[in-house]
């Protein structure tokens, strides 16, 4: 009787345990999973739309250059020279013809030649206007058509030297649109991409979307909707970002929205905000039920367990001592298994001697086990651990105080070699009659610490050429501020952006812009101080940061020698290039106090230097 009445407040007390535990379980994962999956999304969303702007405008810079090389071609120049010269030759036609034709299996849908009147002077290809049509900001007049599918249509002059023959026009279906529709769609059913184009005041026109592919939208459309902005706004304003907002259906989407490269485009990636959660909640419902079974089935079974230890505990000690002898047997077995895991495991003794070394940590230190067993394990430190060690277990000893058992720490450790690496270590402390001992489970860390600091790198240095950037600039110049706050210095903001670039990037590649701005980047670099900052700002801008300045004019001495530097000629592949700088400046504290404030000056100066000449 006795018995049963234990049995059963036990059997009551763990079940309403159980219930609670599962229920708390059951809705913290469910809150954790929904914030993740919203983050993960979003990321997802942003880094997409990213990757498709990019993509976009390297298919329409593409179908530029194969335009451009129409228009370049010797036997086009000859051809449209002999027209113009004998505009009655038939041959001289015919032949033109037969050139526009040669251009259509190569990627052209419409190849047209007209002289400089406009006048049509040959044509292969079914041209006409379409309903659809975006003017680029190219660097040839360059439009997007729509006719069942995206066209890129270009306007190139012909010349012959500086005299000019006529024009090409050229039109060439690209594939962007066809290709990203199937990964859009993977994000969800409600997920759509848009591509829009300015059409003057607070109105844009859109080509058809991924999620509706056969409607199109022929007709303006305003960038607002019940007097707030679409994201389509934005980025037609050239701005990048994330929002939750109504789109132009007046649907409650997330949006990620930039702006496509220098096309004067603007793309929107979104998905309706019900849909965000659509598959996390569909599988909460159908693991409810299964989770309220196990429940049942759990309660059931800790019933059973329950009954069986009451009848059982009479026999506890006996098992006890049963399992002490089992585990005494085991201890080869033991040794068996630590040689196989993949950590370094090292039990030392109270005194700090070295008992167990196994294969993992043999490998993370170099040392073979029976070389280092009986040693003390201060040998696998660094100065100044290496000296205090005694000391932190006998303070240990004392106080019962240690900051490294029980948690995991990230320390230093001393390969056989003398190499210092980083490593992950965690301490157990094991108490028995005979034996006082300190188990330590140890990881090598050094390439999670080199992934890390790569990591760092990439998000703080532009790319191409390895200064800081954005980020990196902000963190530089407030730390300069504080600084000279202090020290009641001056800090000088330099802007500068490069004259005549724009015409070496368009006229050369933008593989030879490249080298170009890597060249003024190691030029700027050299020019400075080690204290002092440049930074890339974006395209060919850059910003220098002059700190601890005593005096205003070391700025101007700081200033004539960039200009000087950097207007030097570049030998850039066996070509000698130029470029010119203007330079805007701003002074903490005369011209701001804040970042912000300097930053904004700097660049009004530097656009008031270019208008006046640079």
């Amino acid at each position: 009787m006795k018995l049963q009445k234990e049995d059963l407040r036990i059997s009551l007390i763990g079940g309403v345990i159980l219930v609670v535990l599962t229920l708390a379980a059951g809705v913290s994962t469910y809150l954790v999973m929904q914030r993740e999956v919203e983050s993960i999304l979003k990321r997802n969303l942003s880094a997409l739309l990213q990757n498709n702007a990019r993509v976009f405008t390297q298919e329409i810079h593409q179908g530029i250059r194969e335009s451009v090389t129409v228009a370049t071609r010797p036997f086009v120049i000859d051809s449209l020279k002999a027209v113009d010269a004998h505009p009655g030759d038939i041959q001289a036609r015919h032949n033109l013809q037969e050139i526009a034709r040669s251009f259509l299996p190569v990627g052209f849908s419409v190849v047209k030649f007209v002289d400089t009147k406009g006048q049509t002077m040959a044509r292969a290809g079914d041209f006409r206007l379409l309903p659809f049509a975006a003017r680029l900001e190219a660097s040839q007049e360059t439009f997007l058509l729509w006719k069942r599918q995206l066209l890129l249509q270009v306007l190139v002059p012909v010349r012959d030297g500086k005299r000019r023959l006529g024009f090409v026009i050229t039109q060439a279906h690209l594939s962007f649109m066809r290709k990203i529709r199937p990964v859009v769609r993977a994000l969800g059913r409600t997920a759509d991409l848009a591509v829009c184009a300015p059409l003057g005041t607070n109105q844009m026109s859109c080509l058809p979307g991924t999620l509706y592919p056969r409607r199109y939208i022929s007709r303006p459309i305003s960038q607002s909707v019940k007097d707030q902005f679409v994201p389509m706004h934005y980025a037609l304003a050239g701005q990048s970002g994330l929002r939750y907002t109504r789109d132009y259906f007046g649907h409650q989407v997330v949006a990620a929205y930039g702006a496509i490269g220098d096309t004067g485009l603007g793309m929107v990636l979104k998905i309706h905000q019900s849909d965000l959660f659509r598959t996390l909640n569909t599988r909460l419902r159908q693991v409810a039920g299964l989770l309220l079974a196990l429940l049942l089935a759990g309660a059931l079974m800790m019933r059973i367990l329950i009954l069986s230890l009451l009848r059982k505990r009479t026999a506890a000690e006996e098992e006890t001592c049963k399992a002490n002898s089992q585990l005494r047997t085991s201890e080869a077995r033991t040794q068996a298994l630590l040689a196989h895991v993949a950590d370094g495991v090292i039990v030392i003794d109270e005194h700090g001697l070295i008992e167990t070394f196994n294969t993992a940590a043999e490998q993370i230190f170099g040392y073979e086990a029976q070389a280092i067993i009986g040693a003390n394990v201060s040998r696998l430190m660094p100065e100044p651990h290496r000296s205090q060690h005694d000391g932190y277990m006998k303070r240990y000893k004392e106080t019962g105080k240690s900051a490294v058992i029980g948690v995991a720490r990230e320390l230093t450790g001393v390969r056989r070699s003398g190499e210092i690496f980083p490593l992950e270590i965690k301490i157990r402390e094991v108490c028995a009659e005979t034996a006082h001992l300190f188990i330590a489970a140890v990881r090598d860390i050094t390439q999670e610490k080199e992934a890390a600091q790569h990591a760092l790198d990439l998000a703080t240095h532009d790319a191409l050429t390895g200064l800081p950037n954005r980020l990196l600039l902000a963190d530089r110049l407030e730390q300069a501020l504080v600084q000279a706050r202090r020290a009641q210095n001056r800090v000088a903001l330099l802007f500068l952006d490069l004259d005549g670039f724009k015409t070496i990037n368009d006229s050369l590649g933008h593989a030879i812009g490249d080298l170009v701005l890597k060249a003024v980047a190691q030029r700027l670099t050299a020019s400075l101080r080690a204290t002092d900052t440049v930074a890339r700002q974006g395209g060919d801008e850059f910003i220098v940061v002059l700190s601890d300045l005593a005096t205003i004019e070391a700025v101007d001495t700081v200033t004539q020698k960039l200009i000087t530097h950097l207007t030097a000629p570049y030998d850039i592949q066996g070509q000698i290039l130029y470029v010119g700088t203007s330079i805007g400046v701003t002074i903490f504290p005369d011209d701001g106090v804040d970042r912000d404030t300097l930053l904004k000056n700097c660049d009004i100066a530097m656009y008031r230097a270019k208008e006046t000449g640079g």
